[in-house]
């Protein structure tokens, strides 16, 4: 965990008798040494049934929806926005996270479960860090991103057989492209992968996405890390690093 990084740990749904939403417990490195957690929350702006691929079945949630940036989705509701404090809850600051006023708190909010706590202490350790994509890129296909035709294809599937065994598809973005004359929709498919000259617990995220101009598809650089301990805790770090601090505002429905 990065100085300024807000993580949410775990969330719930929480409703009065006017409104409903999704609240979390969260986690916040204030400088080297203090970290604070505090009660916040997402805004619900949609059911995740309403955004289904009629042709999959699978879920198709955009990267913002009515003027807030999508966050995740908990429980088929969709929630969005900026993580905001509970007014009512002021949080704790510690550097310590074993210290008794720290379990008073989490015990407070009724968020002191063994799975909460050891994410919190995971969260805590700046295990996962960047590596150089350009590198793990060119270790995985034997390519340099940039202008090469090798990836390049008329068709996903061509691209996609190129793939190393181990990749997994992680997402897929509808994304709706402005250029002079009109507006068109593209897609763009992300995948996580091993970087096995980096070891094990090496990763990149790379892309495939529909380029209207060329009217071909193109195999894209994400970004790469190393220090994860799967495919699932990569794709968690790196697709939020990319989309939502690199190129959310170029994602929209």
């Amino acid at each position: 965990m990065d100085i300024g990084d807000t993580e949410v740990i775990a969330t719930r749904e929480h409703s009065t008798m006017v409104s409903t939403w999704v609240e979390g417990v969260c986690l916040t490195k204030n400088n080297a040494t203090e970290f604070e957690l505090f009660v916040g929350g997402f805004v619900p702006v949609a059911e995740a049934s309403d955004y289904l691929d009629d042709e999959t079945g699978e879920e198709d949630t955009p990267y913002e929806i009515d003027g807030y940036p999508v966050r995740g989705v908990y429980d088929g509701v969709v929630v969005g926005g900026e993580i905001e404090k509970d007014p009512n809850d002021r949080g704790i600051r510690f550097t310590d996270f074993e210290t008794a006023e720290v379990k008073e708190w989490m015990a407070s909010i009724n968020w002191d479960d063994s799975e909460t706590v050891q994410k919190i202490q995971k969260t805590m350790v700046n295990r996962v860090k960047w590596s150089d994509p350009y590198i793990s890129f060119y270790h995985v296909f034997k390519e340099e991103i940039g202008f090469n035709a090798n990836l390049d294809a008329n068709n996903l599937l061509e691209l996609e057989k190129k793939n190393p065994d181990d990749t997994i598809s992680v997402a897929n973005i509808r994304t709706e492209i402005a250029n002079s004359v009109n507006s068109i929709c593209e897609r763009e498919f992300f995948y996580i992968c091993r970087v096995p000259e980096f070891g094990g617990e090496a990763y990149l995220l790379f892309s495939i996405y529909w380029d209207a101009d060329w009217e071909l598809w193109k195999k894209q650089l994400g970004c790469a890390c190393v220090g994860a301990s799967s495919h699932l805790e990569a794709s968690d770090y790196l697709l939020k690093k990319y989309l939502f601090e690199n190129s959310i505002s170029s994602y929209k429905k």
